[in-house]
Parts: C-alpha cells; sequence; structure tokens
C-alpha cells in the first residue's frame, strides 16, 4: 500500500483492476501520468496528476447527485471522478439527472445512449457554475 501526500492530507494510492481499463476516462488517466488515489480521512476517490492544481471544491457542504426514478445517488466532487461515475450509470443503462446542492432548481439530463463525448462538455459547465463561489 502506497501514501502520498496531497495538499498535507494522507491519501492511499489505488490500482485499478484491469477490468476498469475498459474505461476509456480510467485508461486516459493511467496512461498520461494520472493517479486514482483516496483521501484517508474522508474516504473520498479522486483523481491526481502530479503538478496540476487541483479542481476538488475547498467548500465541504456542497453535493452532487445522480437522480434516477427517485434514488439520489451522491456523487464525488471531483470533476474527473464525477464523469467516470456517471459513465459507469450510462453504460448500465441507467438514465437520470445529475444535480447539485448549489442550483436543486437547475440540472442536467442524461440518457442512457448518450456517449461521454456528448455530455462532457455540459456536465463540465454545469459543474463549474455550480462550484461559482466556492474557491
Amino acid at each position: 500500500m502506497r501514501i502520498i501526500k496531497i495538499n498535507d492530507e494522507d491519501h492511499y494510492v489505488v490500482t485499478p483492476a484491469k477490468y476498469f481499463f475498459r474505461s476509456t476516462m480510467i485508461h486516459d488517466v493511467m496512461t498520461t501520468g494520472g493517479m486514482l488515489v483516496v483521501n484517508c480521512r474522508t474516504g473520498l476517490l479522486k483523481i491526481h496528476r502530479p503538478g496540476v492544481q487541483s479542481n476538488e471544491s475547498k467548500e465541504e457542504g456542497i453535493k452532487f447527485f445522480f437522480v434516477n426514478d427517485q434514488v439520489w445517488h451522491i456523487l464525488a466532487r471531483d470533476i474527473d471522478v464525477l464523469l467516470i461515475q456517471l459513465s459507469d450509470f450510462l453504460t448500465e443503462g441507467i438514465e437520470g439527472t445529475l444535480r447539485c446542492t448549489t442550483r436543486p432548481e437547475v440540472g442536467v439530463k442524461l440518457t442512457a445512449n448518450a456517449q461521454v463525448e456528448n455530455y462532457e462538455s455540459l456536465v463540465r459547465r454545469y459543474y463549474n457554475e455550480a462550484m461559482k463561489g466556492t474557491k
């Protein structure tokens, strides 16, 4: 087990199983020098790219959700991990709406036949709007 410090906090470095390399996002992260890490204090999974400023919210209260059939799935605050989670839902044929606590009245509707490339820019724009004022 390898532990590294990021912003004075301990993080476990996680190596994904071979199966997860089918995900283009996981493959991209791992082949471009990124790594998956888990914060030892909070248990949150995020993507860490050494030398790149983290885009994770400093605001602890903001949360992102994927809502389908009245079930609310809590998502990561790190945009790259959030996109991987959404990709997993859509790959499984699960449709829903991305929502957050700072803008609950507005959401991004995602359909199961959507490809990552088709919704990624829209999700990033929604994420950036939701994060305004929290950094």
